[in-house]
């Protein structure tokens, strides 16, 4: 079973991608993060997230749905972290094995895989043809990921970066996860869309207009996938290229 988080569509690409590979099914875990069911695991195949790195980090939001989740005991459990160029140190082999030790799982590694830029409310998205190219190395890494999941192999190396999680982690949820410079502009026709790609269910519509409400992961999904791209952070993303990978691909 492969399951997914993903803001802005780079980790739902390679997890759509991967289970196709391993011939299995895959699930979003948005939709038990926002109703807030229990996932529970039944099937016979390892176990495979895929999700952003944030601050050298699986998300917190997919942190707790591991921990509510019941999972088949002893089950292979793998993890890609996807990333831009500009965040990619992943130092959380030690938190994870924790983490499938709590679970009962068997912690089988974890690999990075850089796919394009979208953090925009910091960095900025690169252009189309950048992108693209980016995409394709990212497959064919995720690609060859999973000829050795499939082999049973494990996937894990060695991170030498484990006091970046502890260092860094703390101070992106404190400083950087959060949705109060978020605003619409004029420009925004009330469309719902930033309130239904929301994986945490933290936008509420109120007078044709999208609210925020204090539970912001800063996956960009909504001012990415904004089609009037009215939303914007402060004077952080003024100007600044929207990347929202489409299930199709078509719109980077």
């Amino acid at each position: 079973m492969v399951i997914y988080f993903s803001g802005t569509g780079n980790s739902r690409h390679l997890a759509i991608r991967l289970a196709g590979a391993l011939r299995d099914t895959f699930t979003n875990s948005a939709h038990y993060i926002r109703t807030g069911e229990t996932y529970e695991d039944t099937t016979d195949s390892p176990l495979v997230f895929v999700c952003p790195t944030y601050a050298s980090y699986i998300p917190k939001a997919l942190e707790n749905f591991i921990r509510q989740g019941k999972f088949v005991p002893h089950k292979p459990c793998y993890f890609v972290m996807t990333c831009g160029i500009s965040n990619d140190q992943i130092g959380s082999t030690i938190l994870l094995k924790r983490l499938c030790d709590e679970k009962g799982l068997v912690f089988m590694g974890v690999r990075k895989i850089i796919m394009p830029e979208n953090y925009i409310t910091l960095f900025m998205a690169p252009p189309q043809f950048l992108a693209e190219k980016i995409i394709r190395s990212g497959e064919k890494k995720m690609d060859k990921i999973a000829e050795t999941i499939q082999k049973g192999e494990k996937i894990a190396r060695t991170e030498p970066f484990g006091f970046v999680v502890k260092a860094s982690n703390p101070f992106f949820y404190k400083v950087l996860t959060n949705d109060k410079k978020f605003f619409v502009k004029k420009s925004c026709t009330g469309c719902g869309k930033c309130e239904r790609v929301c994986p945490l269910a933290n936008i509420k519509m109120q007078n044709g207009q999208p609210t925020w409400n204090g539970n912001c992961t800063q996956c960009q999904a909504c001012i990415c996938t904004c089609p009037q791209k009215a939303i914007e952070y402060g004077l952080r993303s003024r100007g600044k290229r929207r990347y929202y990978l489409e299930e199709t691909g078509k719109k980077l």
